[in-house]
């Protein structure tokens, strides 16, 4: 069975994001209103068959000290060419 995951790596929210402060002085510089934080992470695309350990995959790709993780995963059939919509969620 072919899988379709992404893992989602953001900083803990204890560790200040210089990158997610800038855009978000940025967004309020340049009017719009009601922006409250902005943090900026990194999304991994991956394919793979049903019993590849994606748990391992995200642990071998994410930073354990500052960083938390989440995986979305979904089957998809050999037609499908564009990344689906992931509605199932696993946090770390």
């Amino acid at each position: 069975m072919r899988m379709k995951s992404k893992i989602t790596t953001m900083l803990r929210s204890g560790i200040l994001d210089k990158q997610g402060k800038a855009v978000k002085d940025v967004l309020t510089r340049m009017g719009f209103e009601g922006i409250l934080n902005v943090r900026i992470g990194k999304e991994y695309c991956v394919e793979h068959t049903k019993d590849c350990d994606m748990n391992r995959v995200a642990m071998a790709v994410y930073n354990e000290v500052m960083e938390d993780y989440s995986i979305c995963a979904e089957e998809y059939s050999m037609n499908t060419h564009s990344f689906p919509n992931i509605p199932k969620s696993i946090k770390a």
